[in-house]
């Protein structure tokens, strides 16, 4: 609005309507909830197709890894709706439970220096499960061994991303 010089000090009046207060836009938010959903229907169809495979089969070593499968997908499915479940909480201003808790970000050394000491037990396991692996290829018996330590090696190097983070939140604001 514009003032003309005898007008300054003068109380301006608007004629417009009120400004309503806008909504949130939780269009990224129902983008994420659509993604999750779907996730989660596919994920659950791939632990009844493995479920299938493992009952229909009479090798003990293929039921033993697909329930090593199975177990990660069960994991993965829970995860998936615990995501699903925080967003649907922000977007609903409602308290849906079970969702991912939050974790805070704090000065605290004592963690850190645990977890440092976790990082470096977590480094030292990944060089011996590398040797015991190399070790495990040169036996001719054992066919399930070194896949077995070669999921070991993925599971410490997944230990290490949850410690650095673990680390990274436990530092000095």
């Amino acid at each position: 609005m514009v003032f003309a010089d005898g007008d300054i000090g003068r109380t301006a009046v608007s004629h417009q309507r009120p400004v309503k207060p806008r909504e949130p836009d939780h269009t990224v938010d129902n983008a994420l909830i659509d993604i999750l959903r779907s996730h989660g229907k596919r994920e659950g169809a791939a632990l009844d197709s493995y479920q299938r495979l493992a009952e229909q089969s009479e090798d003990e070593g293929l039921r033993y890894v697909m329930r090593l499968i199975m177990e990660d997908e069960a994991r993965h499915h829970q995860q998936i709706s615990e995501m699903l479940n925080n967003l649907l909480s922000f977007v609903s201003e409602l308290d849906i439970q079970p969702r991912v808790p939050g974790m805070s970000l704090r000065d605290d050394p004592v963690l850190r220096e645990e977890t440092e000491r976790l990082l470096a037990f977590e480094k030292e396991d990944a060089k011996e499960l590398r040797r015991l692996r190399k070790e495990l290829r040169r036996g001719q018996g054992y066919p399930l061994l070194p896949l077995l330590v070669n999921l070991m090696l993925h599971d410490t190097a997944k230990h290490i991303d949850i410690l650095r983070f673990i680390r990274s939140r436990a530092r000095q604001r």
